[in-house]
């Protein structure tokens, strides 16, 4: 081959490098393919086995050197490479022999999975290291990017071996250190699947070889399932957790406030990988504690996020660092130099909001028939309208109502499809998370033990809490592990010592372990309250200005406030334990109090005047209730009175009458006159309109013209025989006239037969505005709105 190669370039007059390439067949014949008269790309396999710089030796060509003259080509043939006496190429005396062997490997933006489909895109990192047996240079750098309109390969590598099975070995070894991450999928997997396969070591390939291993669908090696769940879940929920965490800080600094329950420290994941559909919780013990839980089981990861975005974590005692690129269907997850990805559920039959926003309304009724590719509703996202389709004809069944807040991802809609067969489930694993060591403690000594169980609870003071029941179980083990540990006193005297950091130990000390232990649980219910009371001065919108006021310009303190806050309700559980747990450390209490509530009840006689008695529930006949009550604690353990006043919503919707101000004042009013403390509970819907009910179904309209209503009416009318019925109640004001042929009693005013109906009761709220600032001046009052207060009783 070496020598018909050597003849067709001397027969069509190429001088320098080239490549004739051949087709060889195993009975040894070959054909000719193609000559390229130029430098190969895979040029260095040559130079690396002949030690001749190729571009150097075209060089000198190009100035006219001899091939003879030329230093590597000498010590190639074997000759001294400083003489300058012929080489008889044709039959040299010397015949070059192959230094070892060299394997080249292009790198290329390819899929695999997706019949090598080209991609282009940004590169994150590019990792490559060369050593002495492998070699490789690349187009592109980090934070640099490929081009739709380049060339799919922007890498080689080069290695060498003493022979052919070492040459594979060197190159693996390389491939597998070598990381890049970016928007695009590489070849790097699949070629070590390919230099790892059977056929390849033992060199029994032909040109149908790759095609059959893509035919069986031979994939590059995938990570262990559960570990890249484990890294798949984790990468998903510390993205979304930064996001939050990223998005409120932004808002945060330019005078926005967001709910606090937007801080997540809980997130549900979904992850699709092989057909099985794995449904996680991931939750935050602390800012490197992850806690994984699955179909009743949990594990604790060691978790770091790393400045390039990836995380670094422990798993079955081994480490692994993983990266995360979301697509718009499926995760890409790598894990070391292995990757997989995880599909996002696609269900044509559940229609799903594609982003947070508001249900305005459905284009097609519910039940209707409709067509791949139409709009089935309208959603408005950011004051912005947008249409939402369906991908499959079928018929549409509503799930949300008009008007409904949509969450990204919600189910909107279902879709009973045309074609069943294009729903394709994915089954759920119903397995659990392989046990992993629990999570050591630096060092078993009690004093590092207790820092230990003392940083877990000052992490959910700082909002860390699990979701239940592990929260609750948590923490009482937590409690009851560490007082376990702590029940013997130790002797006071004991730590008396020179230094100053031994004092300062003794006076941490100096009540003993149990005393120490109680001021440590005092630092934590002082932490708590820290927080707490920062949101118990006003509305949470409010109470976020103030404290965004405080600390400008820096908003890391405000963000890390509302995260804790975010989480009272869990934070409740572990104060509740902490002060019962304090309260066995203290002296034995008295019991209780039988009789800490009692109670007479407010309610005004025939003549409205107010007294003071029982009754049986149910027997209230007005919109307003009113209490005085005795009141026992621990600070008033003699009781303390205080009158209480309350909307009552099951008549009239709570709604204000002349009865209703009448009881308020009253009862506001007693409450003054002993100085005891008010207490108002809002429910209301204001100010009452009433209807006149013995005039709704009587009342006829005078038309402007009566063939076309749309012209308006002039006036409302009574007929003689409404009327006369009417009259006698007092109820309504009318002028007499006749028209169109008949006597008709037109409708000047409507009084209503009942008290309470129209504008005496504006009139009358006033009262509760003024006997309110009244007291406002005079005694304690508390106002509480439990649902809706609109108006003066808001």
């Amino acid at each position: 081959m070496e020598k018909c190669a050597v003849r067709l370039a001397k027969t069509v007059g190429y001088v320098s490098a080239g490549t004739v390439e051949y087709l060889y067949s195993e009975g040894g014949s070959f054909h000719f393919l193609e000559l390229n008269p130029r430098l190969q790309v895979e040029h260095p396999c040559t130079e690396m086995i002949a030690d001749v710089n190729l571009p150097a030796a075209q060089l000198q060509i190009a100035m006219g050197v001899p091939l003879h003259r030329i230093k590597d080509i000498r010590a190639l043939y074997g000759e001294s490479p400083w003489g300058d006496h012929p080489i008889a190429f044709e039959g040299p005396s010397n015949a070059p022999v192959p230094r070892g062997h060299v394997i080249a490997a292009r790198i290329t933006s390819e899929n695999p999975d997706e019949g090598f489909k080209p991609s282009s895109g940004t590169v994150q990192e590019l990792n490559f290291r060369s050593n002495k047996n492998v070699w490789g240079y690349f187009s592109v750098a980090a934070a640099g990017g490929l081009h739709e309109f380049a060339d799919s390969q922007f890498g080689h590598c080069f290695s060498w071996g003493e022979n052919r099975e070492e040459a594979i070995s060197n190159l693996v070894v390389a491939l597998k250190e070598l990381s890049i991450r970016g928007d695009f999928r590489t070849t790097v997997e699949y070629l070590i699947k390919l230099l790892e396969t059977e056929s390849f070591q033992t060199n029994e390939t032909d040109t149908s070889w790759l095609d059959h291993l893509i035919a069986e669908k031979v994939q590059a090696e995938k990570p262990d399932t559960m570990l890249a769940v484990v890294c798949g879940a984790l990468n998903v929920a510390n993205a979304s957790f930064r996001t939050c965490m990223d998005d409120f800080l932004h808002l945060l600094e330019r005078g926005q406030v967001l709910p606090a329950a937007s801080l997540l420290n809980i997130v549900d994941v979904e992850l699709i990988y092989e057909d099985t559909k794995y449904v996680l919780k991931v939750a935050r013990q602390s800012l490197t504690t992850y806690v994984l839980l699955m179909n009743g089981s949990h594990i604790e990861i060691d978790v770091h996020r790393l400045n390039d975005g990836g995380l670094l974590l422990s798993y079955n005692g081994n480490s692994y660092t993983t990266y995360m690129k979301e697509e718009t269907d499926r995760y890409r997850i790598t894990i070391g130099n292995k990757s997989c990805d995880f599909e996002k559920e696609k269900d044509p039959s559940l229609l799903r909001a594609p982003s947070a926003g508001k249900l305005l309304h459905y284009t097609v009724e519910d039940g209707a028939r409709i067509y791949g590719g139409h709009s089935y509703a309208e959603m408005e996202v950011m004051k912005m309208v947008i249409s939402l389709t369906v991908e499959e004809s079928g018929i549409i069944r509503y799930v949300r109502r008009p008007g409904t807040l949509l969450e990204a991802g919600c189910v909107v809609a279902q879709l009973e499809l045309d074609d069943p067969t294009k729903v394709h489930l994915a089954q759920l694993h119903t397995g659990g998370l392989s046990p992993q060591p629990a999570l050591p403690i630096l060092g078993e000594r009690l004093h590092q033990v207790f820092h230990n169980v003392l940083e877990n609870l000052q992490n959910v003071m700082n909002g860390y809490c699990l979701p239940e029941p592990y929260f609750s179980a948590k923490i009482a083990s937590i409690l009851d592990s560490h007082a376990a540990t702590l029940q013997r006193k130790a002797d006071r005297e004991v730590f008396f010592m020179n230094t100053q950091s031994i004092v300062q130990l003794v006076q941490r000390y100096r009540s003993g372990i149990r005393g120490h232990m109680k001021s440590v649980v005092l630092d934590l219910l002082r932490r708590y309250l820290q927080v707490e009371t920062q949101f118990q001065q006003a509305h949470y919108d409010k109470c976020v200005i103030i404290l965004r006021e405080q600390h400008m310009p820096n908003m890391t303190p405000v963000l890390e406030c509302i995260f804790s806050h975010a989480q009272v309700a869990k934070k409740n559980l572990l104060v509740t334990l902490l002060i019962a747990l304090f309260k066995q450390w203290g002296p034995t209490e008295e019991a209780s109090p039988t009789d800490v509530l009692t109670y007479t009840e407010l309610v005004l006689d025939a003549q409205g005047k107010m007294v003071q008695l029982n009754r049986l529930p149910g027997g209230n006949e007005i919109g307003m209730v009113a209490f005085k009550m005795k009141l026992k604690t621990p600070e008033y353990p003699k009781g303390r009175d205080i009158v209480l006043i309350s909307n009552d919503i099951t008549y009239k919707i709570g709604s204000f009458g002349p009865a209703e101000d009448l009881l308020f004042l009253r009862a506001s009013e007693l409450a003054r006159a002993e100085g005891i403390p008010r207490v108002y509970i809002a429910a209301n819907s204001g100010a009452r309109i009433g209807f006149a009910d013995e005039i709704k179904t009587k009342f006829q309209i005078g038309w402007v013209d009566p063939a076309d209503p749309y012209k308006g009416f002039k006036y409302l009318y009574l007929t003689p025989q409404d009327y006369t019925r009417i009259s006698s109640m007092n109820s309504v004001h009318c002028r007499h006239v006749e028209e169109a042929g008949e006597s008709r009693y037109i409708i000047t005013d409507i009084i209503g037969k009942e008290e309470g109906f129209g504008v005496e009761n504006l009139r009358a709220s006033g009262t509760i505005a003024g006997e309110s600032s009244l007291a406002y001046d005079q005694i304690v009052t508390i106002s509480m709105v439990t649902c809706r207060a609109i108006g003066i009783g808001a």
